[in-house]
């Protein structure tokens, strides 16, 4: 059964469950989008860098993986985005110094959730609030930076992509605005 099925199903099995357009749902122009009323997002990535940027589209070969899907609208939406990342996937750093692509801007992510504790945000606008809290729990707080070079020891620094000059890909934000683009790998 495809996605389209099992929503469709939901829709008529619970009266209480109503379909709503992408406008609806995601619109960055709209005040009354439901994504601009949600308190909590978690996000997957494929890599997060000291910025706290994400990258959802490119993998450690700077190849396309996939599309961006709803997660920039989350990230920018909900007041606390969270990204849940292991700090290294096989023999590659998730968290790096620099992102290959940026797809979620930095300020809107939180937190970042790894397997060696979370790191906050420090230009996040709820971090006073969020750290204030953390710290009254038994959750190991530490910096960005220590998650990326934790990643850097177990792995060793990787080797850059190397790319041309010629675009291949533009990466639009929610808004419509330009935030990176892809550039074709050198072969």
């Amino acid at each position: 059964m495809t996605r389209d099925a099992v929503a469709a199903r939901a829709i008529f099995d619970r009266p209480g469950v109503l379909e709503i357009d992408n406008a609806d749902y995601a619109n960055a122009y709209s005040k009354g989008g439901f994504l601009n009323r949600e308190d909590f997002g978690v996000l997957g990535a494929l890599e997060v860098d000291t910025d706290f940027n994400v990258n959802i589209l490119t993998g450690s070969s700077g190849q396309m993986m996939g599309g961006l899907g709803g997660g920039p609208d989350v990230a920018g939406g909900a007041q606390i985005s969270i990204v849940t990342i292991p700090i290294i996937r096989g023999r590659t750093p998730s968290i790096v110094k620099k992102v290959f692509t940026v797809c979620e801007p930095g300020e809107t992510i939180a937190a970042v959730v790894t397997e060696a504790g979370i790191a906050l945000n420090p230009k996040h606008k709820n971090y006073a609030e969020l750290k204030e809290d953390l710290e009254k729990t038994s959750l190991k707080l530490v910096t960005i930076e220590e998650l990326q070079q934790l990643a850097e020891k177990l792995t060793g620094v990787p080797k850059p992509v190397e790319t041309t000059d010629r675009v291949v890909c533009i990466v639009e934000y929610r808004d419509g605005t330009v935030i990176d683009t892809i550039k074709e790998i050198k072969k």
